[in-house]
């Protein structure tokens, strides 16, 4: 062999061990860079189990608390829907027992409509709530209301038996009608008004003003002694003086009050206004107008008649004691008789039974019987 054919085998011999070093360094390095990723994903793996393991330790308390409030939520809403379906059974079984109620109550009023004597009767206890109404509660727009369905009832009876009761209680819807209405309500607000402002309403200036100085007097007359008697007769003749207080009568002398007794003039004022009210919700025209002019008679005597609160208070009450808080009311007796008239004739007649014999009349009997033989 040639040398240079023996150096280019080694040449190619030397190429190809390098060649094969480098490959297995490469393999080298790619399985120690492999082992450092798995290393480093089992490291990151682990931190990552770790971090999720405490979130989870951390959330399992918030959800329990979570899945209980849900539990509860989901069984109150269970019983709510238990209670809707309980309420719309009843509210269905109320619809079906009203419809029934209205169809008995419109069979009721098919045979009622068809018996006379049936609606003549509930016009007749109309009338009685009206009479008692009227006696003794004095509600005119309640029994006139009473009076006004009775009216309606009496023309769907088509007979000329009524004719005479519907007359007549048309007579009293009318004269009803006519009557004066007083507003109670309206009235004692005021009264209740002017009693709650009575503090404010000023007194007259003559009575809150100092008392004038009392005068001397010009010509004491005393009785004409001499020496002694005259020294014991002028003292008593003084204080005899001092008894007698002369006045003219027919008129209101200004009194002075003072202040700590001023508290009794608006008392007195609002206890006046007070009975005016309470007479007023009572019906009693008497005491209601005796308590207006009381109190107007101390507005225009204690209290100042130049303030515009005087005038006002004496505005509002002097067309008080004008009122009739009794009016007269028509009477329902004829219209009753009649249409109790008209009850009666409908009413069939039943034979009377026998009245009972005496107890003593079988001994009667046998008595005559014995004075017979």
């Amino acid at each position: 062999m040639r040398p240079d054919q023996a150096a280019a085998d080694t040449d190619k011999t030397g190429g190809r061990a390098r060649k094969r070093a480098g490959k297995i360094g490469a393999v080298w390095l790619c399985l120690l860079a492999l082992f450092l990723l798995t290393a480093l994903l089992a490291g990151g793996g682990a931190y990552l189990y770790r971090q999720l393991h405490a979130l989870q330790q951390e959330e399992d308390p918030r959800l329990a608390i979570l899945r209980t409030e849900l539990d509860g939520k989901a069984r109150q809403v269970a019983l709510l829907q238990r209670r809707w379906q309980e309420a719309t059974k009843r509210l269905d079984e109320s619809d079906r027992r009203a419809e029934e109620s209205a169809r008995a109550f419109a069979r009721l009023r098919r045979r009622l409509d068809g018996e006379a004597r049936w609606v003549a009767a509930e016009a007749r206890y109309l009338l009685a709530i009206a009479s008692h109404r009227l006696t003794l509660e004095r509600e005119i727009d309640t029994a006139l209301a009473a009076l006004q369905t009775a009216e309606r009832l009496l023309q769907r009876i088509a007979e000329r038996d009524l004719a005479t009761a519907r007359e007549r209680l048309r007579v009293v819807i009318d004269d009803l009608q006519a009557v004066a209405r007083i507003d109670g309500a309206g009235l004692a607000g005021t009264l209740a008004e002017l009693a709650a402002g009575v503090e404010d309403l000023p007194l007259n200036e003559l009575l809150t003003a100092d008392p004038p100085p009392a005068a001397a007097p010009e010509n004491e007359q005393t009785p004409r002694t001499n020496g002694l008697w005259n020294t014991l007769a002028t003292p008593v003749w003084r204080e005899l003086r001092s008894l007698v207080e002369i006045s003219k009568t027919g008129a209101h002398p200004p009194i002075v009050w003072p202040p700590e007794r001023r508290y009794f003039l608006y008392q007195h004022l609002r206890l006046q206004l007070e009975a005016a009210r309470l007479a007023l919700l009572l019906r009693d025209a008497g005491a209601f107008h005796g308590a207006a002019q009381a109190a107007i008679d101390g507005l225009e005597r204690y209290f100042d008649p130049a303030s515009p609160a005087v005038a006002a208070a004496l505005d509002a009450l002097r067309p008080m004691l004008a009122l009739d808080l009794a009016p007269p009311l028509p009477s329902l007796a004829a219209a009753t008789a009649a249409l109790d008239d008209y009850l009666a004739a409908q009413v069939p007649t039943l034979p009377r039974r026998p009245p009972p014999a005496p107890a003593d009349a079988p001994a009667a009997t046998l008595t005559n019987g014995a004075a017979s033989r």
